[in-house]
């Protein structure tokens, strides 16, 4: 138990220095951003998905890959204003 301790210890020490860096805590908002984007993407594709496959002539488009075009299109715009953000940000406190 002791040795475990120590070990936890040693981390949390660790991760205090850590956390005072600035670029670690730009790096951890950063993926934090990145991580909420891909999970609200996948939430709304999700809701959408459903009625773009009942529909005759939208299902034909989903099975061509519309969905994974749209998502790719979304993904490289909201990527592109993730990076335009995060530069401002490392300008503005760098």
């Amino acid at each position: 138990m002791p040795i475990l301790t120590a070990i936890l210890n040693a981390l949390f020490s660790f991760l205090g220095i850590l956390v005072k860096n600035p670029f670690v805590i730009k790096m951890a908002i950063f993926s934090l951003f990145v991580g909420l984007v891909l999970a609200a993407l996948t939430f709304f594709f999700g809701l959408v998905t459903p009625y773009v496959v009942n529909l005759p002539l939208l299902g034909i488009a989903y099975a061509l890959g519309i969905m994974d075009a749209l998502k790719l299109y979304f993904t490289i715009i909201i990527a592109g204003f993730g990076v335009k953000q995060v530069v401002g940000f490392v300008k503005a406190t760098g």
